[in-house]
């Protein structure tokens, strides 16, 4: 692959060399660089201060606080009704000689013939109506919380495979960077051999090409950490102005206990712990409570009232007591409570669905973590070293012109390859630990 662009990097060259080495290329862009404060936390302390600071979190969890307003409201009885009628504000001589009677002042002068009447009516709920509906809004608020504790499952994983990501930048910007260094140093001294005219110009040109490649890889690199440095940013609400460096570690998942872990313990794990599956189970108890409810509303609810009315009957103040009730003839909620009752068929069916789901989740995280798991450990584990150690034989080679420049631009291409397999499959094997962390809702 590096042969390939080499012809691509020999013609860039003549711009390259116009405005001056790699190094001091280099060298300008640090100088430039942005300056900004620095953030430097391991995974653990990241995972913390997101929980502390996420206005995402923050927002979510008011849901929660809105649900536990809807079930103090539905604990409030209904409020009464005051009304105040047949109020007249005057009375004339022909009005009052109709009856030939006048109405007496109600204090001193005030409300001389003044006619008027009052109602105060309550409504009483029957059937356990508010009973019932304060239980469906606690069940409301019992699913917010599942929401809530789903949402931070959720976020949690595409945090940490953020973090994974990140990690994975580093060390392979880290990688590079020793490279590039390295081939620096081979290209200086090429150089000086150059114009000593102990070597051709054209192994000079096409050691520059090769190094011209990694510098392109490293700004890519560059751009990829800036991009997921910013969604991290905005994920933990930084400050202003602040760069998150996770501080790498060199611990890694212990694969012989996750190995041990069997199926079936993390499919129980799952059916106890998964929230979005309490969500599914809360909403056939949701739709329970609400046929319930539903059904108590074919019960009329009475209204109970006391009046009182001065010179609009016999007595001068009368006082009077009565009821009302809907009759249930035509209307007896039949509609509604059919809706209901086909709204719990849904959620029953809807809950085995989820319970399925989750399985196949739990199943399929499980199975893609044993392969990964096989494969990394058919690698050996002197690979590693032993290609560090190689790529320091070729460079010394090649420093001593033991080997020719192509065949050391050969290995230094597997070896990036290679190495790049090795930081791959250990995100991949970290990414794939979390998700079946999630899919069980805890920790192996």
């Amino acid at each position: 692959m590096m042969q390939k662009k080499h012809l691509y990097y020999l013609l860039s060259l003549s711009l390259l060399i116009a405005i001056g080495p790699l190094d001091s290329l280099g060298q300008s862009l640090q100088d430039n660089s942005y300056q900004s404060d620095t953030l430097r936390l391991d995974r653990s302390s990241c995972e913390a201060y997101l929980l502390q600071n996420s206005v995402r979190i923050v927002a979510e969890e008011l849901e929660i606080d809105k649900a536990m307003a809807e079930k103090w409201q539905a604990k409030l009885w209904p409020n009464p009704s005051l009304e105040i009628d047949e109020v007249n504000l005057w009375s004339t001589p022909s009005q009052l000689g109709y009856f030939g009677e006048e109405l007496p002042p109600i204090a001193g002068n005030f409300g001389r013939n003044l006619q008027v009447s009052m109602a105060l009516e309550q409504l009483v709920q029957t059937a356990g109506k508010r009973k019932k509906l304060i239980a469906i809004e606690e069940v409301a608020v019992e699913q917010s919380e599942a929401y809530f504790k789903d949402f931070l499952r959720e976020l949690k994983l595409s945090f940490r495979e953020l973090l994974n990501q990140l990690e994975y930048l580093e060390n392979n910007k880290t990688l590079l960077a020793s490279q590039f260094a390295s081939l620096s140093q081979l290209k200086n001294a090429m150089g000086k051999q150059v114009e000593l005219g102990n070597t051709g110009k054209a192994e000079y040109v096409r050691l520059m090409a090769a190094q011209l490649e990694l510098k392109k890889e490293l700004f890519e690199i560059e751009e990829e950490l800036i991009s997921l440095e910013h969604e991290l940013a905005l994920l933990m609400n930084l400050p202003r102005g602040t760069v998150l460096r996770l501080e790498v570690s060199d611990d890694f998942p212990e694969l012989e206990k996750i190995s041990t872990i069997s199926l079936g313990q993390l499919e129980n794990e799952a059916f106890k712990n998964r929230p979005d599956l309490k969500v599914a189970m809360l909403e056939e108890k949701y739709q329970s409570n609400m046929v319930d409810y539903e059904k108590a509303q074919r019960i009329p609810d009475v209204a109970l009232k006391v009046g009182y009315d001065r010179g609009g009957n016999f007595m001068l103040n009368f006082i009077g007591f009565g009821a009302s009730i809907d009759l249930p003839f035509f209307d007896r909620n039949q509609g509604n409570i059919k809706r209901a009752q086909i709204s719990q068929q849904q959620a029953q069916l809807k809950a085995q669905y989820k319970q399925s789901s989750v399985l196949g989740e739990v199943r399929t995280a499980y199975f893609s973590l044993m392969k990964e798991i096989e494969f990394y450990r058919d690698i050996d584990h002197q690979y590693d070293a032993e290609l560090d150690g190689l790529l320091e034989n070729y460079t010394r080679n090649f420093s001593d012109r033991n080997i020719s420049l192509l065949a050391y631009l050969d290995f230094l291409e597997a070896y990036l390859e290679n190495k790049e397999i090795l930081l791959d499959t250990k995100r991949s094997i970290r990414d794939k630990l979390e998700t079946l962390h999630s899919t069980i809702h805890g920790e192996i």
